[in-house]
Order: C-alpha cells, then structure tokens, then sequence
C-alpha cells in the first residue's frame, strides 16, 4: 500500500506531474491594487464613517476625483502585506467592535482577491463623525432633485442660446435696414445730382438762345 505522505497534492488531486511546468511566470499585484481592494472592504463595514486620505486624499476631494485607496497603507514583503488602516467612525458605534470587524474583513478581501498573505491589519482611528441630523421644519429633498437641477439648467442654456439667437437675428435685421436706407439715400443723392445736371443744360441752352 502506497504511503499519502509520499503522494505529491497533484498526484492526489490526478494531474499528471509531466504536463505542469515548473515555472510559467510571476504575477505580482500593484501596491496600489492591494489598496483599492483593502478600501473598498472597509467602508462597507457598519460604524465607518469616512476613510482619511491625508494631503493626497484632500487633493482628490478638491479635484472631485475618486480615490478607492483613501485611507490605505500598503507596506508589502514578497508575498505578505501590512495594512494600515485610517478611518473616522461613526458616533455611537463602539470602537473596538469596529475595529475587529473592520480587521476581518480588510484581511479576507485582501487575501481572498490578491492570493497575498495579510500579516497584519493596522487601524488608526483619527476621529468621530456625527450623524448628519434631519432639520424636520425642511422637506426631504425628493430622490429626482438632481434630475430636476440639471433639466432646469439644461432649460436655462436652451434659452440663453434662444436669446442669443434672437440677438444676432434682430443686429442682422438691424444692418439689413441700414444697408438699404444708405442705399436709397444713395439713390436719392444720384437723382439730385442728375436733376441738378438737366437744370445746368436746360440754363446753357436758354443763354445760347438768348444770343442767337
């Protein structure tokens, strides 16, 4: 009877050793990878409030760009990783609670996506956020409030560009009137000069029937 001990895992799961090459290459995941998934563990944990993102986090926030590491450390050694974690909770939740399940859940997302080893998960609690607080005096703001902002504004340019056409309709109309006044003064002057013209011919051949 043959000893398991000596059984390789392939042989017992039947795949033949001469089809697997000893070496197909490396994968390495990106620190930055490792962070985005870490970061998006974490604020689905119930208790956290915010992820802090320190001067760079503040720099996306400014610019309105997304940033999924917010919050992340990422201290990699070959194939095991540190995580440090900077949160803000929520008040009222209890720190430890969230920390240990916000622990669990970083080190099984990591691990589970990355096939890294997480040795560690670090968590820096920098603060308590208030819930936000509902004044009862104002209505809730309706679901489609921004759909309604953005056709009143869609409405507003419609009707910016509407009277900006109506402008340059009314300045052309505008000109079109002036060329044709000019022109009929134009018109009126060459009559004056031509009647001006006859009258002088008609005086000349008055004077040289007068002499004749």
């Amino acid at each position: 009877m043959r000893d398991d001990k000596n059984i390789s895992a392939d042989e017992q799961l039947g795949i033949p050793t001469d089809d697997i090459p000893e070496e197909v290459g490396s994968v390495k995941v990106a620190d930055e990878v490792i962070s985005i998934v870490a970061g998006l563990a974490a604020i689905e944990v119930p208790g956290i409030a915010d992820m802090s993102g320190g001067i760079r986090g503040g720099i996306n926030d400014m610019l309105g760009k997304q940033n999924f590491s917010k919050g992340i450390k990422v201290t990699p050694n070959g194939k095991t990783v540190v995580i440090d974690v900077y949160v803000y909770i929520k008040y009222g939740y209890s720190i430890p609670d969230v920390a240990i399940a916000l622990q669990e859940k970083v080190k099984e997302a990591v691990e589970n996506m990355t096939g890294y080893e997480v040795t560690s998960v670090n968590i820096m609690v920098e603060g308590i956020r208030r819930k936000e607080r509902v004044n009862i005096d104002e209505e809730p703001e309706p679901e489609n409030a921004a759909e309604d902002e953005e056709e009143k504004v869609a409405k507003k340019a419609e009707a910016m560009m509407q009277d900006d056409e109506e402008e340059k309709l009314a300045k052309k109309a505008e000109a079109m009137m002036q060329d044709d006044e000019e022109e009929k003064l134009a018109k009126k002057a060459e009559a004056m000069m031509q009647d001006d013209e006859i009258a002088k011919a008609e005086q000349a051949e008055d004077k040289n029937n007068e002499h004749t």
